[in-house]
C-alpha cells in the first residue's frame, strides 16, 4: 500500500531482519534463507494481511478460527524473527474475541462447513487471480508481481467498500443477536416473577429482572460504542489526504463513495487534529 520499491519487488525481507529494532540470533538465521524463501515469505505476508482479515467480520466461527490461526501465527513467527516487545501479544490479544460462537448452531455445522469451504475457496481464487506472481528460475530475484500499481489501488479502493459493507452487516447482526439475548433473559426472568407468591413485595426474581434490565442497557450502549468505532475504523482507511491508493481517479470514486454514507460529525472527528484511529506504518518506514 506504501508504493515502496522493496515490497513490490518482494525483496523487503532482504532488509528487513537486519534493520529491524534489536534483532536477536534467530533474526540472524532468518536473514540466511534462501531469496526465494524471501521472496515467497513477503508474497504470502501480503496474503494474509491484507486478504484474511475479511475473514475476521462474516459471523461464521469456523472462519473466524482460521483467520484467529494464520493472523495470531503470523504474529508468533514475527516474535521468533523480531524483538518488538508487547506489540505482538497485543495484536494476539485483539483477536480472541474472534473465537466467539457465530450465527450457526451446533445442528447446522454442516452448512458451516459448505459456507466456510465456498469463501475460503473464492478468497484464495480470488487473491490469485487479482494478485498474480510470475516466476522467472534464472533471474537474480525470482518472483514478480504479476499486477500493476494502478490495478492494485483500485482494487483495494473497491474491495473497501466491500469490507464496510461485510462488517456493518456483521456487526449489525451480532449486537442484534446480543440484544435479543438479553431480552429473551429478561423475559425468562419475568416467567418465574410471575410465580412468586403475590404477597412478597420484592422477590429474589424480581432483583434477577432488575439485573437483566442494566444488562440490556450495558448491550445497547456497547453497541452504540462498537458502530462508533466501526465508522471510525473506516473512515482511517479512506482518508484521501494520506492513503496512497487515492492516487488514480478510479480508486478516489470508491473511496468518496464510503465516505458519503458516513455521518459528518466522525469525518470532521477523523480529520481534526487528534486524530483518535489512524494507520500504522512502522513496518512500511522501516523498510
Amino acid at each position: 500500500l506504501s508504493g515502496g520499491p522493496t515490497w513490490w519487488n518482494l525483496t523487503a525481507l532482504d532488509w528487513h531482519f537486519e534493520s529491524q529494532c534489536i534483532p536477536h540470533p534467530l533474526a540472524w538465521l532468518a536473514h540466511q534463507t534462501p531469496s526465494w524463501a524471501k521472496e515467497c515469505s513477503v508474497y504470502l505476508t501480503f496474503f494474509v494481511l491484507i486478504a484474511i482479515p475479511y475473514l475476521l467480520y462474516i459471523p461464521v466461527r469456523s472462519l473466524r478460527g482460521v483467520a484467529f490461526v494464520l493472523l495470531a501465527g503470523f504474529q508468533i513467527l514475527i516474535i521468533l524473527s523480531g524483538n518488538y516487545n508487547f506489540f505482538n501479544l497485543h495484536t494476539i490479544a485483539l483477536l480472541l474475541p474472534s473465537l466467539q460462537p457465530g450465527v450457526f448452531s451446533a445442528k447446522s455445522r454442516r452448512m458451516e462447513m459448505l459456507v466456510s469451504v465456498s469463501l475460503i475457496t473464492g478468497l484464495v481464487y480470488g487473491w490469485a487471480y487479482f494478485c498474480s506472481v510470475q516466476f522467472d528460475v534464472n533471474a537474480s530475484h525470482p518472483m514478480t508481481l504479476g499486477f500493476t500499481h494502478d490495478e492494485f489501488r483500485v482494487l483495494m479502493a473497491k474491495s473497501l467498500i466491500v469490507w464496510a459493507i461485510v462488517g456493518l452487516g456483521s456487526l449489525t447482526l451480532t449486537c442484534c443477536q446480543a440484544v435479543l439475548e438479553a431480552v429473551e433473559r429478561i423475559v425468562r426472568d419475568c416467567g418465574l416473577v410471575g410465580l412468586e407468591d403475590e404477597a412478597a413485595s420484592f422477590s429474589p426474581c424480581s432483583y434477577r429482572v432488575l439485573g437483566g434490565i442494566m444488562r440490556l442497557g450495558r448491550t445497547m450502549m456497547g453497541c452504540v460504542v462498537a458502530f462508533l468505532f466501526f465508522g471510525i475504523s473506516v473512515l482511517a482507511h479512506t482518508d484521501l489526504r494520506n492513503l496512497h491508493l487515492s492516487r488514480t481517479p478510479e480508486a478516489q470514486m470508491s473511496l468518496e463513495r464510503i465516505r458519503f454514507y458516513i455521518p459528518k460529525p466522525l469525518v470532521e472527528l477523523q480529520q481534526s487534529p487528534l486524530m483518535i484511529a489512524g494507520s500504522y506504518g512502522l513496518f512500511r518506514h522501516m523498510t
